[in-house]
C-alpha cells in the first residue's frame, strides 16, 4: 500500500509539472502575443527618416516574434546595405546591432560603420529609433563615434487602384 502510494505522489507530481509548465508557457505566449497587439510586431518593412539629416533609410526586420535578422539601405552610394541581428528587449522595446561597410571615391570599402539601435513601438506601425554609431578603419581601429534619432513608419501594403 506505502509503494502504491509513493508511485501514485509522484505520478501527481509529475503531471502537476507538466500542467504547471503548459500553463506557464501558454500565459508568456499569451503575454508576447498581447504585448505585439497594443505596440505592433517589429518584424516586417519599415521607412525610417534620420531626425536631424532628414534622410531615407529602408529596413527589414525577419524573423519573430522575438528575435531575428535586420537589413537597413542606405540613401547613399557611400554606405552599402548595414546586416545585422535583433532581439525583443521589453514589451514594446527592442534592439539591433548592424554594421555596413563605407566606400570611398573608387568605390572600395574603407571603413566599417556599426550602429547599435534601441527601439521602441509608439504603435502599431510607428517606432523610435535611437541609435549609438561606431566608424572604424578595416583593421578595426575606431575612427569615430556618434549618436542619431530616427522615426519609423512600417510600410505597409496599398490598395492597388486602375
Amino acid at each position: 500500500m506505502r509503494k502504491n502510494m509513493c508511485t501514485r505522489i509522484g505520478v501527481f507530481a509529475g503531471v502537476a509539472a507538466i500542467v504547471s509548465t503548459t500553463v506557464l508557457t501558454g500565459s508568456a505566449t499569451a503575454q508576447t502575443t498581447e504585448a505585439q497587439s497594443s505596440c505592433g510586431p517589429l518584424t516586417g518593412s519599415w521607412k525610417v527618416v534620420d531626425d536631424r539629416t532628414q534622410e531615407v533609410f529602408l529596413a527589414s526586420y525577419h524573423g519573430g516574434p522575438s528575435a531575428g535578422t535586420v537589413s537597413f539601405t542606405s540613401p547613399n552610394d557611400k554606405t552599402t546595405a548595414a546586416h545585422g541581428q535583433w532581439k525583443q528587449t521589453g514589451r514594446c522595446s527592442y534592439s539591433d546591432t548592424d554594421v555596413a561597410f563605407l566606400l570611398g571615391g573608387d568605390g572600395d570599402a574603407y571603413a566599417t560603420i556599426t550602429f547599435e539601435a534601441e527601439i521602441t513601438m509608439t504603435g502599431r506601425n510607428n517606432a523610435r529609433f535611437d541609435s549609438e554609431y561606431q566608424i572604424n578603419d578595416l583593421d578595426g581601429t575606431p575612427i569615430t563615434k556618434g549618436h542619431s534619432k530616427a522615426t519609423g513608419t512600417r510600410i505597409g501594403v496599398q490598395p492597388h487602384t486602375r
